[in-house]
């Protein structure tokens, strides 16, 4: 049925109907939205802050603000979100259509579904049932060719009337046994994005230590690692600690306190060998460092 809603001061009109299931009653409900929104709102809110909610998204786009470099998909995706509350949104972008199959549970009622199953849960969903409400969790992949097809029977359910809450509710069973486990081999969207900002951070740090008196420019080691220097700069500091250039500086220090130490080099040659042209930056910088001069550091290393 067609019916108008708010979300917080965003009109929505469109089909709101509720499959099965009743949250507040039975701990669970599963829903179809079909609408068109004229703004953009927040989708999370449309549910109850201590759910966790699996979505089917046939059409429309959405984001996480908190988490720019994890873009979500704009149809044919799988979204699983939990502790989304006050802290969170998820925004549905206006003026598109968007149509999704959603499921809400609340932990009871997840806990004793899955009580019995084998199995490997998916992040999320373990964050949720282990009642870890510090931080959202929030995982997107492109729909598994099983969830498309179950979209595709819900899409025109062979029964109606009474029978088919009992039709939609053994679907949202099938549905979660689909979405809620690790399947083996494949990986989740923002797992993904988390895993390669690692191995980029990686091989940065393996490009710099390669040639540490020569180090390439910050769009060079962009090109190297496939992403723009404005973003490898943002997933550098969030994995490391530290910015590119702070590394940088680090391991020339470190690098010459092991000449100095060792002997193979004086306080111009290991200057020299790390890539400083200039003596007194060299002694400043490494004064800082290491709290001596170079010179006393290659009597006296620490």
């Amino acid at each position: 049925m067609d019916v108008a809603w708010k979300s917080g001061s965003a009109k929505i009109l469109g089909e709101f109907r509720i499959l099965t299931g009743d949250v507040e009653v039975e701990g669970m409900r599963f829903v179809w939205h079909d609408f068109k929104a004229a703004d953009t709102f927040d989708w999370r809110a449309l549910f109850n802050e201590d759910s966790l909610v699996v979505c089917l998204n046939l059409l429309g786009s959405a984001r996480v603000p908190d988490w720019k470099e994890v873009p979500l998909l704009q149809e044919n995706g799988l979204w699983i979100c939990s502790g989304m509350g006050r802290n969170c949104t998820i925004e549905r972008v206006g003026g598109q259509r968007h149509r999704y199959f959603a499921i809400e549970m609340r932990a009871e009622w997840l806990r004793q579904m899955v009580a019995a199953m084998p199995g490997a849960l998916r992040e999320p969903v373990k964050a949720f049932l282990a009642h870890d409400r510090r931080k959202p969790e929030f995982a997107a992949e492109s729909m598994p060719e099983s969830l498309r097809q179950l979209a595709g029977q819900m899409m025109n359910p062979p029964v109606g009337g009474t029978a088919s809450g009992m039709w939609f509710r053994g679907k949202l069973l099938e549905a979660l046994s689909y979405s809620l486990f690790e399947p083996e081999g494949m990986e989740f969207f923002c797992e993904r994005t988390r895993r390669v900002a690692r191995e980029r951070a990686s091989r940065v740090q393996e490009i710099l230590l390669a040639d540490i008196e020569h180090p390439p420019s910050l769009a060079e080691l962009g090109r190297s690692v496939g992403c723009s220097p404005y973003y490898l700069s943002r997933i550098f500091r969030q994995e490391t600690g530290i910015t590119i250039s702070q590394f940088l500086r680090k391991s020339r220090l470190e690098e010459a306190a092991r000449l100095l130490s060792s002997g193979k080099a004086n306080v111009t040659e290991a200057a020299m060998a790390v890539g400083y042209s200039s003596l007194s930056h060299f002694s400043k910088a490494f004064a800082g460092r290491f709290g001596c001069c170079p010179c006393v550091y290659g009597l006296h290393p620490e």
